[in-house]
C-alpha cells in the first residue's frame, strides 16, 4: 500500500503561509506535524512564534484514504484544505506565554469522518 503521508503533508502546507514550519514526526501510525509560524506582530518580540498546533491526521483516516479510489481521494483533498482554512479563520495565533517559554500547542485532529466524509 502506498504511503499517502508526504502527499497530505504537502495539502498541509498549501494551507499555511510559506513562512510556517511544518516538522512531521517520525514512527507514528498517525500522520503527526507540528506546525508554527513567526507572528509578526509584536515590535518587541519579532521571532514571536504562533501557538503550536499538533495535527494529527489518525491512523484509521490515512488507512481509509489510502484504500480509496482516486475519485474518493480528490474529494478528501478538497475537504482536508476547506477543513484547514476554516480552522485557520478561527483560530487566534497570539498567545501571551513569555520569552523563553513554549508557546501554548493546541491539538487538530483529522479523522476519517472529518477525511473522507
Amino acid at each position: 500500500m502506498k504511503d499517502w503521508s508526504t502527499h497530505l503533508r504537502s495539502l498541509v502546507a498549501r494551507s499555511f503561509s510559506t513562512e510556517a514550519r511544518i516538522v512531521a514526526l517520525a514512527d507514528r501510525p498517525d500522520l503527526v506535524l507540528i506546525i508554527s509560524w513567526k507572528l509578526g506582530t509584536d515590535a518587541e518580540r519579532p521571532s514571536k512564534r504562533s501557538k503550536t498546533i499538533r495535527l494529527v491526521v489518525e491512523e484509521e483516516a490515512l488507512l481509509d484514504y489510502a484504500e480509496a479510489p482516486p475519485g474518493q481521494r480528490q474529494m478528501a483533498d478538497a475537504r482536508l484544505q476547506e477543513h484547514l482554512t476554516e480552522q485557520l479563520t478561527r483560530f487566534d495565533a497570539d498567545h501571551g506565554a513569555p520569552l523563553g517559554r513554549e508557546p501554548p500547542i493546541v491539538l487538530w485532529t483529522i479523522g476519517a469522518a472529518t477525511l473522507l466524509g
